[in-house]
């Protein structure tokens, strides 16, 4: 009928970015990092999806998977981020955590606030453009 989808990927110059699984610990990310690794020296793997909605699970850090994914296969990790999950607090520490591992790519997900602390899209998007610019008031 065609090929597969796996061997499509095998015979293509194009890129593609692929979404990591949520992880339980650090060694799951270790793993899939390793499997990936192959993919990314032959140019199959463009980039890897970090995704923060552990529904409740303990789960490694976000931004640590990132920077693992980055130090493991030198891949550029884009970590979605839930700002009506996300606390000033917490998005404030993952930027610090991302801009020491040399993480640029912020795909900033907007929805109904669910919590307390949780913020609106642009009170997060204001959050990160003070960052970028070296002040977050957080008051």
């Amino acid at each position: 009928m065609g090929i597969e989808f796996r061997e499509y990927l095998m015979h293509t110059d194009t890129p593609i970015t692929v979404e990591a699984p949520i992880f339980s610990s650090i060694d799951e990310v270790e793993k899939f990092a390793s499997r990936l690794k192959g993919y990314k020296t032959s140019k199959y793997i463009g980039g890897v999806n970090v995704v923060n909605y552990p529904f409740g699970r303990l789960t490694p850090d976000p931004a640590l998977i990132g920077c693992l994914f980055k130090r493991y296969i030198d891949l550029e990790p884009i970590l979605h981020i839930p700002s009506s999950l996300e606390s000033k607090y917490t998005l404030v520490r993952t930027l610090y955590s991302l801009s020491i591992c040399g993480i640029r790519n912020i795909l900033l997900l907007g929805g109904d606030v669910k919590t307390e602390y949780g913020l609106k899209l642009d009170e997060a998007f204001n959050y990160i453009k003070q960052f970028s610019e070296g002040y977050i008031d957080l008051e």
